[in-house]
């Protein structure tokens, strides 16, 4: 699935640590988002031994999503019945939508008129601007380290040289 604006390579990858940073989300409570299939490490699953899971930029703006509902209060199965319905429906951008939450129901809104259709039943709100949530991850992002998956699928990550590598390499035993 991609959620992201079109700029935004799905060949870059964010580990565990810097999704952490980003989020202000703790290492245990990724995991268990993941383990789970709250969220996916879309980039690579980080299967098998030495290998980390890669997050893609969508899987971490879905990774604040999650941290925003679930800070409002919104049960962890009512967050993956939203986050069910966004895949499903294939988002390509999520800027241009709205998040809302009662406290009980999610609504998602693309519009003024939609917003005003749903405030008009009285009750207390609270909404997601995912576009503005999006646009600082944009900015985020970039300055934390990423990994390139290459056309091999070869893993280079950018917060080690070509030197590091073959010095590491020469002193293997």
């Amino acid at each position: 699935m991609k959620i992201l604006k079109k700029n935004i390579s799905e060949s870059i990858g964010y580990k565990a640590k810097s999704v952490c940073d980003i989020t202000n989300v703790t290492y245990r409570q990724l995991d268990t988002w993941t383990t789970s299939g709250l969220i996916n490490a879309s980039v690579c699953l980080g299967e098998g031994s030495g290998k980390h899971r890669l997050y893609s930029f969508s899987d971490i703006l879905l990774v604040k999503l999650i941290k925003e509902f679930s800070n409002l209060g919104i049960s962890t199965q009512k967050i993956r019945s939203v986050i069910e319905s966004l895949r499903k429906r294939g988002v390509d951008d999520l800027s241009s939508i709205s998040l809302f939450s009662d406290g009980v129901s999610v609504y998602e809104c693309k519009n003024n008129e939609e917003i005003v259709d749903l405030l008009k039943g009285g009750q207390g709100v609270f909404g997601i601007a995912v576009g503005k949530i999006q646009e600082n991850l944009e900015q985020d992002v970039v300055r934390f380290p990423s990994v390139h998956i290459g056309i091999t699928d070869d893993i280079e990550s950018n917060d080690v040289t070509k030197e590091e590598k073959s010095e590491r390499k020469a002193n293997r035993i």
